[in-house]
């Protein structure tokens, strides 16, 4: 079962900055920051985001004789709640390998900020709207979905 840890109180709530999860990691640890976006596009909602974490390493007197070695350094399991949702967060990512007395060591931390968005349903009562067309332009009326799935919608639009 997927260990979902909460996300520490106050990190970078209220316009926080990176120094501030500094002092959460241990000095131990070393920190690698990754400012990628990222796109991902689910054909469901799905209830968490499993990131895994892997390591390559080479070895010392390896002068491209062999392929680096590779493993499975720790996973993250990121909850897609809309609690969460356009805020940043701090989650544990976990070994992969061997448990202490009361669970799994953290061997990192994620930080990560998100924003869940739907596709709508179909609009609904689609109909030209009187008196609005002429001979080259035509005004289209709907009734937009209240929300999809919970989610309330903002900015709802049709495109042609």
């Amino acid at each position: 079962r997927p260990r979902v840890p909460a996300p520490p109180p106050g990190v970078l709530g209220g316009g926080g900055e990176e120094l501030d999860v500094r002092k959460l990691v241990p000095a131990s640890k070393d920190i690698l920051r990754l400012d990628e976006r990222l796109s991902l596009r689910l054909p469901e909602p799905a209830p968490f985001l499993q990131v895994d974490v892997w390591e390559e390493r080479t070895g010392l007197f390896d002068f491209g004789s062999k392929a680096p070695a590779k493993k499975l350094l720790g996973q993250c399991y990121v909850p897609l709640e809309q609690r969460f949702s356009r805020r940043p967060c701090t989650w544990s990512i976990v070994s992969s390998q061997g448990e202490k007395e009361h669970g799994h060591e953290d061997v990192g931390y994620l930080c990560l900020k998100f924003g869940l968005a739907t596709s709508p349903l179909a609009v609904r009562n689609l109909r030209i709207v009187e008196g609005a067309a002429s001979s080259c332009e035509v005004s289209l009326a709907w009734n937009p979905p209240a929300n999809d799935g919970g989610t309330p919608l903002r900015g709802y639009r049709v495109e042609a």
